[in-house]
């Protein structure tokens, strides 16, 4: 996705799409906001409206527990890099830890703000937690419940949260269109910059030498992350940005929009290689397994599906 030229219009690429599997039961009919793959690739953690954080097998595609603790609906999920915890934010304010392993909570805590989104440090010692009162919390897992915690500043409610592979930097996005890059050593801002109206969602490139983000109004940006310079754009006309996730390898960008579909983006030139009617409501959130295997989607329609990555 080098250099293209802005008119690249992706909606105008269509292929077949590779077949899914659903995972959520039919009686559970709430939305679902956040997948994840543990490292190993063998489970998939879910969360949505139903206030649930669910735990899959993803070789058997059946549901080991049902974790039950939040109040209000679950946007933030996040396997820790050794697996053995995740973590869960929901609107309420309340974050919670659980045990893999026990499938039992481990700690709650209050946070200042609702969560819109977790990421995971890669030493898996801080979770970083986008909020809707336009803050980036800095939490550790392992501290007290009533420790204050250091937060980097937004403009606008935080939709979108990436940090690099190497932890060195956070980009987040807002609702104002705004970015923010920040070394994440010194939570420093190092760069602020203007994707549009309206930024919804960012990731990484595997080298962490680029970042894409997602608007509101279909377009898609590509960015110098040293420099904070847009290299590449492109747009899907008429549809929202939902979701974006690149495979392990950096080759391929999967960026998930409003109508249900999924686009597969050569990372490199830019050319879409499959149009993936995935789902009937919006693709809210893609999560790659760590072997570059399989996909999994979650949308509005109630469901999640796993996919073979094309």
């Amino acid at each position: 996705m080098s250099r293209l030229p802005a008119s690249l219009l992706i909606l105008s690429f269509l292929a077949t799409a590779a077949r899914a599997q659903d995972l959520l039961q039919e009686e559970d009919q709430r939305a679902v906001n956040r997948v994840a793959f543990s490292p190993d690739g063998k489970l998939l953690a879910s969360a949505g409206a139903d206030t649930f954080v669910r735990i899959w097998d993803v070789e058997t595609k059946k549901q080991i527990v049902k974790l039950k603790g939040h109040n209000g609906e679950v946007h933030g999920l996040a396997f820790a890099p050794d697996g053995k915890t995740i973590v869960s934010g929901d609107v309420f304010k309340v974050a919670k830890v659980w045990d893999v392993a026990t499938k039992k909570e481990t700690k709650s805590l209050e946070l200042p703000g609702p969560t819109y989104n977790m990421v995971f440090a890669p030493d898996g010692k801080k979770v970083y937690v986008g909020s809707k009162e336009s803050w980036v919390y800095v939490w550790s897992p392992d501290a007290a419940a009533d420790a204050e915690l250091p937060k980097l500043r937004s403009d606008d409610e935080v939709l979108g949260l990436a940090i690099s592979k190497d932890g060195k930097v956070i980009v987040h996005t807002d609702g104002g269109g705004g970015i923010f890059i920040w070394n994440a050593e010194t939570a420093e801002l190092t760069k602020q910059l203007k994707h549009g109206s309206t930024t919804t969602v960012a990731a990484f490139s595997p080298d962490g030498k680029v970042f894409v983000t997602g608007g509101g109004d279909g377009s898609i940006k590509q960015w110098d992350a040293v420099k904070g310079e847009a290299v590449a754009a492109f747009s899907c006309p008429d549809l929202d940005v939902r979701s974006l996730a690149y495979t392990p390898d950096g080759k391929l960008l999967f960026v998930g929009l409003s109508d249900g579909h999924v686009k597969v983006v050569d990372a490199v030139t830019g050319k879409v290689t499959k149009d993936m009617a995935a789902h009937e409501s919006p693709v809210v959130h893609i999560a790659i397994s760590a072997d570059g295997k399989k996909m999994a989607t979650a949308c509005l329609d109630f469901t999640i599906k796993l996919w073979p990555v094309p």
